[in-house]
């Protein structure tokens, strides 16, 4: 069963069916979501953190309330679902007010979109209104992420960015907006890939592309680059959990072997592979490693026949 069948709507219901629904209520079989929206309370509590987020979300949405923020990301992005991100559903709102179930939103002019969730139409602001007031009510790497993801999968048009900017021009950290527009192009795949664009960005680091198709002198494709760097044969590979732990089926063990290979094959054709973990990345030892590797390997091109950009 998903998730969203428990919700149970009043909208539609007889007087009959209402009454049984406040019973049900009373009893404390069920839990108020938002205004005439309820779900069965035990089968709430067994859902994963950012689930419950997620329907609570929902409830809200199709209300009389427009979502924003992070809960108007996490419509956008359905079917995906980080099950494990809890986070308090964000709808707009006159005045900037929270409590632990609700934070309200003040932002003008808000551009409505509907998303159809479970058979319900989900009222939210248009994906670059959202991966705007991302940026500046979080942080930017968070919103180059969601705004990548979006532009995978045709949700959002980067061009209307600049639009949506416009229209938060008088609304406190819109620089942080401005920075993530430059950076959006559908290249990052995780929210550290974001980070590590975002900090080549900050540290004034150009000539890297994301998400490269490396090949060998033979014309064998050897692998994909998280970013390369061609003019100076310099790949930066980010190592999460997922590549060295196993992920799609892939057990830890020989995940971490065709990585080691694939570095191998880089190195063979010259390409030197600067690795960063959460550990370096947090440090800011990763940039320095960086900016080493693009000094020692300055004027060792890539020929272009050896490298081009991932087509997703």
């Amino acid at each position: 069963m998903n998730i969203g069948e428990g919700l149970i709507f009043t909208r539609g219901l007889s007087n009959s069916q209402r009454q049984k629904l406040s019973a049900r209520n009373r009893r404390g079989e069920l839990i108020k979501l938002s205004s005439g929206v309820y779900y069965p309370k035990k089968q709430f509590y067994g859902l994963k953190p950012g689930e419950k987020s997620f329907v609570a979300s929902v409830a809200i949405g199709a209300g009389r309330h427009t979502l924003v923020g992070k809960s108007a990301a996490a419509v956008l992005l359905f079917p995906y679902l980080d099950q494990w991100i809890k986070f308090v559903p964000e709808a707009h709102g006159r005045s900037n007010r929270s409590h632990s179930s609700l934070r309200f939103r003040s932002v003008p002019d808000v551009d409505v979109h509907t998303v159809e969730i479970y058979g319900h139409l989900i009222k939210v602001s248009s994906a670059a209104e959202t991966v705007v007031d991302i940026s500046r009510w979080y942080d930017v790497p968070s919103a180059v992420a969601l705004g990548d993801k979006l532009v995978r999968d045709f949700k959002l048009d980067p061009g209307d960015l600049q639009k949506a900017i416009q229209n938060r021009r008088y609304c406190d950290n819109v620089e942080s907006a401005e920075v993530a527009a430059q950076l959006i192009d559908g290249r990052s795949e995780s929210v550290r890939e974001a980070e590590v664009k975002v900090g080549l960005h900050t540290a004034g680091i150009t000539g890297f592309m994301q998400q490269v198709d490396v090949f060998s002198a033979a014309g064998e494709w050897i692998g994909r680059a998280d970013f390369l760097d061609p003019e100076s044969s310099v790949a930066l590979e980010y190592d999460g959990r997922g590549k060295l732990e196993g992920q799609f089926g892939v057990e830890p063990a020989k995940a971490a072997v065709d990585e080691r290979e694939r570095e191998r094959k880089f190195t063979t054709e010259a390409v030197r592979v600067v690795r960063i973990d959460s550990k370096s990345f947090t440090s800011g030892d990763w940039l320095l490693s960086v900016e080493r590797a693009l000094e020692e390997n300055r004027g060792r091109v890539l020929p272009k026949d050896q490298w081009k950009p991932h087509k997703f």
